[in-house]
């Protein structure tokens, strides 16, 4: 951005990695390997925005190949990819503001962003042929679901989320926040229109608008544009890191545009100590994202080197196994056999349990110290609930809900779940975490 008489490049550049490597909300997409393809998305929107300022500074049919080589990549990557010609426009337009030739603008529209438009049109009608749909993943019918309400609501949510740290306020104020402050209609229409009316002012006044605030406007578009084809998916705020991938891309957007602002800002001190407070805030729940993945991954290591049944040939019912720790996945399963754990158990300590697994239910670990106690009632019921407050039973991802299967019913109460056995289940057992370490009652 030299070429542009920017000034504090290396620092608005510095300010905007650190904040953005150090990103609370990154965690999910960077330590789950699932999510491979957003890291590698972003890394293609990123080469393919240095191309074209490369092309903008000195256009060739190489660098025009290299960023439309790069778009196709990213198309068979990932949907945030469908953003990706509405993104290099809005650079575009924002590189010309500084560099007034309508000659490289038209060769720019016409060699880039053009070719783009018509590659996404055939990538729908080859997608449509291939799999029967135009978009994949999770299908046509969510991303194209653009409710006007549920849109401006997630916008908002996912605004307050990585401006405010929202995800890190107390139950209750991020509960308000989420579910009666930005789910009101009128407090939408409010923020969405006076946001709309400050953008007006400025492009009205654009002229006079200096360059930090231009490309904070600007990058603040990309951003939306890079979060249009996820606004509409599910927004989990109820813990932290689940869901959190989603926003990966559109921050990587959002925190230089918010560096912008802030270096435009007339007095240079105010500033300065916005950035400052707003980078350590960045750094501490970070920090605490840390920490949470350390307890995540000893109570992971423990539940797997406490486990000493691999020899026992009887059914094995897993009580309750966590699904999550602080919203950290750590044996979320959609199956009733303990797959996830199984194989974890094979892959990671290479134990081979010779049992059948009976997956009872999960739950949302919040301590290490956290347990289950499991009671007798009979010699067909038995009762499981929690040695503390604050946790709740999965199934499936989700809360559970009372169930019953072939050998036993499932009936759901408040604070633990009452296990009825249609018959004895024989030379069986259960199988209960306590702090990490698991504890055994031999059926008899």
């Amino acid at each position: 951005m030299h070429q542009f008489n920017y000034s504090n490049v290396m620092f608005t550049a510095t300010a905007a990695a650190f904040l953005f490597l150090f990103c609370p909300y990154n965690v999910e997409a960077v330590v789950w390997k699932a999510c491979l393809h957003y890291l590698l998305t972003c890394m293609y929107f990123l080469m393919c925005l240095t191309f074209l300022l490369e092309f903008f500074i000195n256009p060739s049919i190489r660098k025009c190949l290299a960023i439309h080589a790069v778009y196709l990549a990213s198309l068979f990557t990932l949907e945030l990819a469908f953003a990706m010609p509405f993104v290099l426009a809005s650079f575009i337009i924002l590189l010309w503001t500084h560099k007034r030739e309508n000659n490289i603008l038209k060769k720019s529209f016409l060699m880039i962003v053009l070719p783009q438009i018509l590659i996404l049109a055939m990538y729908f009608i080859l997608t449509k042929v291939l799999i029967g749909q135009f978009i994949g993943h999770y299908g046509a019918e969510k991303h194209l679901n653009f409710d006007i309400e549920l849109v401006f609501n997630n916008f908002w949510n996912y605004l307050c989320k990585h401006l405010l740290f929202a995800h890190f306020w107390t139950f209750k104020s991020k509960q308000f926040l989420y579910t009666s402050l930005l789910s009101n209609t009128w407090v939408l229409l409010i923020l969405t229109s006076g946001l709309a009316g400050l953008f007006l002012f400025a492009l009205r006044k654009w002229h006079s608008v200096n360059k930090q605030l231009k490309a904070a406007m600007v990058f603040f578009v990309m951003a939306c544009f890079c979060l249009a084809p996820v606004v509409n998916l599910f927004f989990m705020w109820i813990g932290y890191y689940e869901n959190d991938r989603y926003g990966y891309l559109f921050s990587a957007f959002l925190l230089p545009s918010l560096v912008f602002l802030l270096n435009s800002i007339p007095n240079k001190k105010l500033g300065y100590s916005i950035l400052g407070i707003f980078a350590l805030s960045n750094l501490f729940y970070f920090s605490l994202m840390m920490k949470i993945c350390n307890e995540a991954g000893h109570l992971q290591k423990q539940l797997l080197d406490s486990f000493e049944y691999e020899a026992f040939t009887g059914d094995i019912y897993i009580a309750a196994i966590p699904d999550n720790y602080k919203g950290l996945y750590m044996f979320r399963d959609y199956t009733d056999n303990a797959l996830a754990f199984r194989e974890s158990l094979e892959l990671f300590r290479g134990k081979s349990p010779k049992s059948r697994f009976i997956d009872l239910a999960q739950f949302n670990q919040e301590r290490p110290s956290d347990g289950i106690n499991l009671t007798r009632i009979d010699s067909l019921e038995y009762n499981i609930g929690f040695d503390q407050y604050g946790n709740w039973f999965w199934r499936n991802g989700v809360g559970m809900s009372s169930y019953s299967q072939p050998e036993f019913e499932l009936l759901l109460k408040e604070g633990y779940y009452t296990l009825r056995f249609r018959e004895n289940p024989g030379s069986s057992m259960f199988i209960y975490p306590v702090s990490g370490n698991w504890n055994s009652v031999v059926i008899d």
